[in-house]
């Protein structure tokens, strides 16, 4: 998903899987000079088979309020589950990311980024990665 210029009020990513069998699953948002209040991904598996998951939300020069990455897994078995978030001359208010899963890599890289909180959630709920 690429948004290059765009003036909206809120992006929404959901991804959804139950009971799927396969090797990776990419979700990839980039965000080009968006001015929206409010970008929200969200990737929801229950009883998923795959290999890896990379998650990667890629903003520059972004102004919202608050940006939230949430992965939920459940009963899940993977090898690595890789949330990466790239921020370049972001001016947002709050930045979210939630993990639910024993291992887990957030990767969070900030450039000149002026923002009031910045929250990094990792919870566990059976899953064998």
């Amino acid at each position: 998903m690429s948004l290059p210029k765009n003036h909206c009020r809120s992006v929404v990513v959901e991804v959804s899987l139950s009971k799927c069998r396969c090797r990776r699953i990419i979700v990839e948002v980039m965000l080009s000079m968006c001015r929206g209040r409010s970008v929200t991904v969200e990737v929801s598996l229950s009883k998923c088979r795959s290999r890896r998951i990379p998650v990667e939300v890629l903003l520059l020069k972004y102004r919202s309020q608050h940006i939230t990455a949430d992965v939920s897994l459940s009963k899940w078995r993977c090898q690595s589950v890789t949330v990466e978030v790239s921020l370049s001359m972001c001016r947002c208010r709050s930045i979210t990311v939630k993990c639910r899963c024993r291992s887990v890599t957030v990767e969070v890289s900030l450039s000149k980024c002026q923002c009031r909180s910045f929250a990094v959630k990792v919870l566990q709920s059976n899953c064998r990665c």
